[in-house]
């Protein structure tokens, strides 16, 4: 069984455009408070993280509007990068700045996303995206990444 990946152009509305822009950005500054938990403990791992993600969204605006799963897969995004790390497959992952952090991932189909009559794509915390599906996807739908291009 193979995994294919399929790329899809979005059409925000303007309204749609701001609430993904501050999706990336909470997500980009969990993932450097993650990361500079790591370097100052290094007993914190994966799961240690991902328990105190909880108690961070409840004291943080902000995280509370971004889908759980979402941020969860920001925990493991460093996770990877530690493990390439100490793999000596990748160097010390590093703190991102604005633009070096454009996308996130909705890592179940269903639950948190899903797409409706083939030219709307649901997104939880964001809304109903206009999609243009030039093609059918074969296959199960399994996540979804939404990537800030730079032009579109």
């Amino acid at each position: 069984m193979t995994k294919r990946t399929y790329k899809f152009r979005l059409y925000p509305t303007e309204e749609q455009v701001k609430k993904l822009e501050d999706t990336i950005e909470t997500c980009r500054h969990l993932y450097n408070d993650s990361l500079g938990e790591r370097r100052v403990d290094w007993d914190v791992g994966f799961y240690e993280q991902k328990q105190l993600l909880t108690l961070r969204k409840q004291d943080s605006k902000y995280l509370k509007q971004v889908h759980s799963q979402v941020l969860q897969d920001v925990i493991l995004r460093l996770d990877k990068a530690y493990q390439a790390f100490f793999k000596k497959l990748a160097k010390y992952p590093k703190f991102k700045r604005k633009d070096k952090y454009n996308s996130f991932t909705y890592p179940q189909y269903n639950n948190g996303w899903k797409i409706k009559d083939n030219n709307k794509l649901v997104l939880s915390c964001i809304g109903s995206i206009k999609i243009k599906m030039h093609r059918i996807p074969i296959g199960t739908l399994k996540s979804c990444t939404i990537v800030r291009d730079v032009d579109q």
